[in-house]
């Protein structure tokens, strides 16, 4: 994961999973939401090896975090437009 400060004074956040890398940017506070669902859809994954869904959408700036759990123990993460959400 990568944090960068931006001169509109949100931050940009740079995700690497095994699907590629994913980049959003909105506020501390969304931020910091992003991180602790991030956290608690990992330590869902560990526990589900046959489930594959979504599991929550976390508002972030102009877009939405799509977050779910994948077969296999896996983070399932997918970034779309809030208007499309």
């Amino acid at each position: 994961m990568g944090v960068t400060h931006t001169d509109a004074g949100t931050i940009r956040v740079s995700i690497g999973h095994p699907d590629g890398l994913l980049a959003v940017e909105g506020t501390y506070g969304e931020i910091d939401v992003l991180c602790s669902m991030l956290e608690q859809i990992a330590l869902l994954a560990t526990v589900s090896r046959t489930e594959d869904s979504w599991l929550e959408d976390v508002p972030v700036g102009r877009d939405v975090v799509k977050l779910g759990i994948r077969a296999g123990g896996r983070v399932r993460l997918e970034i779309v437009p809030a208007q499309a959400a």
